[in-house]
């Protein structure tokens, strides 16, 4: 089998390209008699660092370090973990109580790995549905590695976020 008939088999598109522009480019620079060893040492490189990310993506939740928003409702939490992703993962609105499950995000947060992100809905929640709510607060609080306190700079902080 060829080192083209390989990349075509087995590697991903990314991986492919890379390989061809390396057998098609960079090569012609390399001598002859180094050319095949050298190749080979980079595809090669290049197959384990893809396995290394599928690695990532096959990384259980139970493994990754969960990183949980707490705070009052309209404090900002969703506000923080969109900044934090860099996605508009969470609806962010002027009412209060609209994150009303935990909203989470399995991803890779350097230096730091594999994380979930977590949302929460607010722990000053009232009314029934509002019970419910800050009960699922608190579970996600069991379950959460780094617990960030997220308190609303126009008001303070109030009995809520000390308790």
């Amino acid at each position: 089998m060829t080192l083209k008939e390989y990349l075509v088999d087995y590697a991903s598109p990314e991986t492919r390209s890379v390989g061809e522009a390396l057998i098609d480019k960079e090569l012609t620079n390399i001598p002859k008699e180094k050319k095949s060893a050298r190749l080979r040492k980079s595809i090669s490189r290049r197959l384990k660092m893809e396995k290394e990310t599928l690695d990532f993506d096959k990384t259980p939740s139970a493994n990754r370090l969960h990183i949980s928003f707490f705070g009052r409702r309209n404090a900002g939490k969703s506000s923080v973990v969109n900044a934090v992703t860099g996605q508009d993962l969470s609806i962010v609105s002027e009412v209060k109580g609209t994150t009303t499950d935990p909203v989470k995000k399995a991803m890779e947060l350097l230096p730091l790995g594999p994380v979930v992100i977590i949302d929460t809905p607010g722990f000053d929640d009232d009314g029934k549905v509002g019970e419910k709510r800050v009960a699922k607060s608190y579970q996600i609080l069991g379950m959460t590695d780094v617990a960030v306190l997220v308190i609303d700079n126009f008001v303070g902080p109030a009995a809520e976020d000390l308790s």
